[in-house]
């Protein structure tokens, strides 16, 4: 394994600085803002124009990336959260509401917005579908395990 050098730790510094100035100003990942970023990196850490540009795009990477697994985890408890009170309308016949709630749930699933992905669409419905498949006691282990008591509140 190879060890590493002081340049290659001061570079990852650098990148995480810069993903924590994108984490902290969220408008700076707007290419209207480029500019902005760019003199911002540039002065706090005495940087080329060039080089800086290089950190800001790894550093854009890694925050589009860690956006995209929370967004993705938020998606599944969101659904989670949506089939056990579709469950718990169902079982009281509470049916608007039941109704309500599944026009929410695929509302979010993307099924009513015509500009939804295929590839991602097609993730959903299959968390869908497995989430139907489950149980009451297995989807009550899984709200468990999340830390979510019936009434939707955090433990």
């Amino acid at each position: 394994m190879k060890k590493k050098t002081k340049t290659e730790r001061t570079e990852r510094d650098i990148i995480n600085g810069i993903v924590l100035i994108l984490l902290e100003d969220p408008k700076l990942t707007n290419r209207e803002n480029k500019k902005e970023l760019l003199n911002k990196v540039v002065s706090e850490f005495l940087l080329p124009q060039s080089d800086a540009l290089g950190y800001i795009k790894t550093a854009s990477k890694e925050v589009a990336e860690c956006t995209a697994i929370l967004k993705k985890k938020a998606m599944i408890r969101a659904l989670i959260d949506r089939e056990f009170l579709l469950r718990i309308a169902k079982s009281t016949k509470m049916y608007n509401f039941a109704l309500t709630i599944m026009k929410d749930r695929d509302t979010l699933c993307g099924l009513y917005n015509k500009n939804a992905k295929g590839k991602s669409t097609k993730e959903i419905l299959e968390i869908v579908k497995h989430l139907n498949s489950l149980n009451t006691e297995q989807l009550n282990t899984l709200l468990s395990n999340l830390k979510i008591d019936v009434k939707g509140k955090k433990k």
